[in-house]
């Protein structure tokens, strides 16, 4: 599967003036700030969703700033219609570049990879099946995502307000969620997606909205930020 570019910024919002604040209290002053440069709120969203990370015994995904994941608890309503996610991004965040791929059936790190992972590549992009079965789980989140879809013109964007939990290892995986318990090892960010239009317009309002409510930028994919957290004890 040829992989796209995934345009996006992130900023950290679990410090500066936003620590320790309400989601809704950042979202308020996200619309606010969205609202002064011309641009509408066309829907909004809420995913309570479920991530599984996998990497080699090695970590050369999480060294290398590459992640494969699997994400269920999309609703019914969901588009397109299926239980599971699976992705791979490599590269630096200003050229990130994204394999996706829906299905109805869970599959195992091997064929996750073997589906997403473009071939002829090297370190943590696996080249051969030997290397494929040493894939293992080495992390899993509850994350929350208010979403908010924006447009200008012809140009959207989609911002997300996320909370990150990390889930340990001795949790009992036949509950729901581990999100919100006292104990949480947590951090939460605000996301600026490109999904269609000008790429200028899009820069654009990322510094305005940077600028206009001091943030501080982040550089780290999530899967790297949850292992630095898993690892922190």
């Amino acid at each position: 599967m040829a992989p796209k570019r995934e345009i996006e910024s992130k900023f950290a919002l679990s410090e500066g003036k936003y620590q320790g604040k309400d989601i809704l209290f950042c979202t308020a002053e996200v619309m606010e700030a969205i609202q002064q440069k011309g641009w509408a709120l066309t829907s909004t969203n809420l995913e309570s969703l479920h991530f599984i990370y996998y990497d080699t015994p090695q970590l050369d995904f999480y060294r290398q700033g590459a992640t494969l994941r699997r994400i269920t608890g999309y609703p019914p309503t969901s588009e397109p219609k299926a239980a599971y996610r699976y992705d791979y991004k490599t590269g630096a965040l200003e050229e990130r570049l994204e394999s996706t791929v829906w299905s109805r059936w869970e599959w195992s790190p091997e064929k996750i990879a073997k589906k997403l992972i473009p071939e002829g590549k090297s370190g943590a992009e696996i080249q051969n099946q030997q290397e494929e079965k040493a894939l293992q789980e080495t992390a899993r989140t509850d994350t929350f995502s208010l979403k908010l879809y924006c447009k200008r013109w012809f140009t959207q964007v989609e911002i997300s307000l996320d909370t990150v939990s990390l889930v340990p290892e001795d949790f009992d995986k036949k509950k729901t969620t581990y999100l919100g318990t006292p104990e949480a090892k947590t951090f939460r960010e605000l996301e600026i997606e490109l999904l269609r239009g000008s790429e200028k317009r899009y820069e654009k309002l990322v510094h305005h909205l940077q600028e206009k409510l001091q943030l501080t930028a982040v550089t780290q994919q999530k899967y790297g930020r949850v292992m630095d957290m898993k690892r922190d004890k």
